[in-house]
């Protein structure tokens, strides 16, 4: 059963398989850093859109104001 392992032929399989292992090692790798890398630009963006949120000007009490600053703001 090991024999053929002993062969040339053997030996460059061998070879072949340890390089696809390492080939689909590293791209795995680079897969889930890309994928973290996804992750904390997604969770930056939300940071930045509640950031923006939390700091939107409020209401100027009057309802008409209102009103007409939502209409010009659709209009852009």
């Amino acid at each position: 059963m090991i024999g053929w392992l002993l062969s040339p032929l053997g030996r460059y399989v061998a070879a072949a398989a340890a390089l696809v292992a390492v080939v689909g090692l590293v791209w795995g790798l680079g897969y889930r850093a890309a994928e973290q890398d996804r992750e904390a630009e997604a969770a930056r963006d939300a940071l930045d859109t509640h950031g923006r949120i939390d700091d939107a000007p409020l209401s100027r009490g009057i309802p008409a104001d209102d009103a007409l600053w939502l209409l010009e703001r659709g209009q852009r």
